[in-house]
């Protein structure tokens, strides 16, 4: 992910990140790096010295911001008659 996407998508998740900020004192920047890496949980921790459990919640809570934050924004509600054909295309396969 180049630079400018990472500080495009902090800032579509930092408000809700803000709100629902864990009582440890991690910026939503760190949040979203923690998030983003390939690392092992264990690595993250020791290098942004927090708990493995403070990781997990981070990578949870932050993933679920994320797919609710992008879902707004890249998939549409379908309508009725779409809810109709996605209806009867399972019914009938």
């Amino acid at each position: 992910m180049d630079v400018e996407t990472f500080y495009e998508l902090l800032e579509m998740v930092q408000p809700d990140l803000q709100k629902n900020s864990l009582r440890e004192p991690i910026c939503p920047k760190q949040w979203l790096v923690i998030t983003l890496s390939r690392d092992q949980v264990l690595s993250l921790a020791l290098v942004y010295r927090v708990g493995m459990s403070t990781a997990h919640k981070i990578i949870k809570e932050i993933c679920e911001v994320i797919a609710s934050v992008l879902m707004g924004v890249y998939m549409k509600t379908p309508s009725e008659d779409e809810w109709k054909d996605m209806n009867r295309d399972f019914l009938t396969n």
